[in-house]
């Protein structure tokens, strides 16, 4: 259910002086899949999201003289998202005598209450924008600022369901005696639930800054050659963990929980580099005939990306004292393969060996920067006959110093090693909270069900160190609309040739866990690793769009979109990884088919174990954690998306000054199944678990019930103008 509102007003003060004023409201609600970790969910897997969006705009233009213009605009909205309870959550589809109300994961399904919910984030926004416009002989100029002041703060209840996972899908054997096969017989690996001291928990909120200041020129050099010339310097003050919330605990051995003892330890953050975030630009346009039906156009840049507010808030809700979790451990068996009494079962899961522990301290590092993007761009256009132009333009992004969480492995300069431990290098470094009374030499080991020491914790660094690289290749031919006044008629055809790669498939959402999957499984500290492709990249990509005016008044508006496959992250449950041996996002582009995925299957099957008997780790680098059997030969990977849709209306004059338009539009009218996805986590749509029988089936559908790659679908329309 969406309820929206949109209103505007306009007013001449002067001839000089105009006001505008726009009013915006949205409340929606709607029941959707929850979070998912596992290839698929349960119908009872779901969850309602509340939104609800305040925006008010207010602009005011003043002509000092025909040369000279200014425009301040000030503009303040406010956003809450809220994830509440789910009051039909239990697993629906299990047979009775379960534990109600718990999330349970089975390595191929995701059923119940969802994982993290309640949850909650209120956000608004401040901001203040002038700019000054002067035309001066041959150049204009542009200068102006921009001032924003946004503020976030969140709810969330990680486990608050209790979640249990289990070791396989379905029962194998009558384990509890009861001469039935069914769930209550599936083993339970471990479960956990929010052991939090406050539920649901909360973290302050978290403000930040920022400012931008430009200038530009856009100089008529020669009469054929125009140049761009421009400067933008901008900072975020608080976006990186500096100030505010992120402060240190004033007696860290006092357990409080709204202060961060990580940087009582670690030391506080290097915001300097945050004053250097200056923006070159520069552009030409030219035609080399001066004809003007030819142009050739380029430009350079350097563009800072926005940090969302999430990364700031991880360090102050994850830091170890706020969001604890209790694990339990698994299901024991006797000789017979029966389940020993008192052992936890489906039907009372949390009664197995406690351990308390954290979700890991999360930290941003110390001398993390703003993330930017250095853009190069290069095109042709020509006009050709009357109506017809065609282009071809090329375009290069490389981006540094992109958001990644990733586990800290070595010890900060200053760091205090009586709480920090870093013992190689390579694995993962462990702290104690000093709110414990115990340091790091009395015996820190990494947390875990049973674990020795409940107070130790892994800490994941969030550094600016991911890089992300796009190169693209658009060609269009467009052809105005001409014609008669009955019958007029014009079209664009877009072909875009492009490739992506980065190094997380969430750029600057460091929380899904994945980026240092292999690495730990490899005992190594390589981040290139995780160099792949990005999971929406598509090699091709057409698009056609037409619109014809016919007689009566009659609109006719056609579009078709066509697009290669995604690529797959080619996964193993038992790992929580990808074949590890293989890039990210590899399947569909790098291992096209089965047999070459079996290929790398053998190859990954053939290596050294990690493990040695004892369990101590026997190598460094490429090991094999698991057997992985081999999948159909004969599998291809991808779909493509491919949909067209059709818009035509009629309009009906009424009076001089009053008409009606009738719309109908149809989507997907060959109603083709684009299999696509909506998590980047597995953006493919298909079931990519390669050691599951149901790998490589398609999962998920593109724009789900409605849109242009859903099923067909038809919606109608009346406008009244006056």
């Amino acid at each position: 259910h969406d309820f929206l509102i949109n209103s505007r007003a306009d007013y001449n003060v002067t001839n000089n002086d105009k006001v505008f004023v726009r009013y915006a409201f949205e409340r929606e609600l709607d029941i959707d899949n929850g979070s998912l970790r596992q290839p698929a969910g349960s119908a009872a897997n779901r969850q309602t999201s509340f939104n609800r969006y305040n925006s008010l705009v207010a602009a005011w233009n003043r002509i000092f003289s025909s040369t000279q213009i200014n425009n301040l605009t000030f503009h303040v909205d406010t956003f809450l998202n809220k994830i509440p309870a789910f009051s039909p959550n239990d697993p629906a589809t299990n047979p009775s005598g379960l534990a109600a109300g718990n999330e349970i994961r089975f390595p191929s399904l995701q059923d119940g209450a969802n994982f993290r919910i309640p949850q909650q984030t209120p956000l608004n926004r401040f901001q203040l924008r002038d700019t000054y416009s002067w035309v001066r002989g041959k150049h204009t100029l542009r200068l102006g600022g921009e001032w924003q002041n946004s503020g976030a703060g969140v709810v969330f209840d990680l486990f608050g369901s209790g979640t249990i996972f289990t070791t396989e899908d379905f029962a194998t054997q009558d384990r509890n005696g009861d001469g039935v096969i069914d769930d209550r017989d599936i083993p339970i690996a471990v479960a956990l639930k929010s052991a939090a001291p406050k539920r649901p928990p909360t973290a302050p909120t978290s403000r930040n800054t920022y400012m931008g200041l430009f200038v530009q020129d856009d100089w008529k050099a020669l009469h054929n050659l125009t140049l761009n010339l421009g400067l933008r310097w901008e900072v975020d003050f608080n976006i990186l963990a500096e100030t505010n919330t992120n402060h240190a605990c004033a007696d860290p051995t006092v357990s409080t929980p709204n202060c961060q003892y990580i940087r009582n330890i670690i030391g506080p953050h290097d915001s300097s580099a945050k004053y250097k975030n200056f923006a070159p630009r520069f552009g030409f346009a030219w035609d080399p005939l001066s004809r003007g039906r030819t142009v050739v156009r380029g430009g350079y840049g350097i563009y800072y990306d926005r940090v969302v507010l999430e990364a700031p808030i991880l360090e102050v809700l994850l830091n170890g004292r706020i969001l604890p979790l209790g694990a339990f451990g698994g299901s024991k068996t006797g000789p017979t393969g029966l389940f020993l009494p008192g052992t936890p079962t489906l039907a009372n899961p949390f009664v197995g060996t406690p351990a308390v522990f954290g979700v890991g301290v999360n930290v941003m590092d110390n001398h993390a920067a703003t993330p930017y993007v250095q853009q190069f761009t290069f095109g042709v256009q020509q006009q050709v006959a009357q109506n017809f132009t065609v282009s071809a333009d090329a375009i290069h992004n490389f981006g540094s110093r992109f958001l990644i969480g990733r586990f800290l492995r070595q010890l900060p300069k200053g760091a205090d090693p009586n709480f920090l431990s870093c013992p190689n290098g390579i694995d993962p470094c462990t702290i104690i909270d000093p709110a414990s009374g115990k340091t790091v030499q009395a015996g820190c080991v990494s947390p875990g069900p049973g674990g020795p020491d409940p107070t130790c914790d892994q800490v994941t660094n969030i550094e600016s160190s991911a890089k992300t690289w796009y190169d693209a290749l658009l060609v269009s031919i467009a052809k105005r609309p001409t014609g008669s006044q009955n019958w007029k008629w014009g079209f664009n055809i877009n072909y875009t040739l492009s490739k992506t790669f980065n190094f997380s498939n969430d750029d600057q959402i460091p929380f899904n866990g994945a980026e240092d999957t292999v690495n730990t499984l490899f005992h190594v500290n390589n981040l290139r690793l995780e160099k792949g492709y990005a999971p929406t990249d598509e090699r091709h990509r057409f698009v056609f769009y037409g619109q014809f005016n016919v007689p009566w008044q009659i609109k006719v508006v056609p579009s078709w979109i066509w697009a290669s496959h995604v690529p797959m992250d080619c996964r193993v449950a038992s790992l929580s990884a990808r074949l590890p041996n293989i890039a990210r996002n590899a399947c569909g582009e790098q291992i096209p088919d089965g047999a070459a995925l079996n290929s790398a299957i053998t190859a990954y099957n053939a290596l050294p174990p990690c493990l040695n008997p004892d369990k101590s780790i026997h190598t460094r680098g490429p090991c094999n954690s698991t057997q992985v059997t081999l999948v159909d030969p004969n599998l291809h990977f991808g779909d493509d998306y491919n949909a067209v849709s059709l818009r035509i209306s009629k309009t009906i004059n009424l009076t001089e000054r009053q008409s009606l338009e009738l719309i109908s539009e149809g989507f997907n009218l060959a109603n083709t199944a684009n299999v696509r996805g909506f998590v980047n986590t597995n953006f493919s749509g298909f079931n990519n678990d390669i050691t599951k029988a149901n790998f490589n089936t398609p999962s998920q559908t593109a724009d789900k019930f409605f849109g242009p790659g859903g099923a067909r679908a038809f919606q109608f329309g009346l406008v009244y103008r006056f």
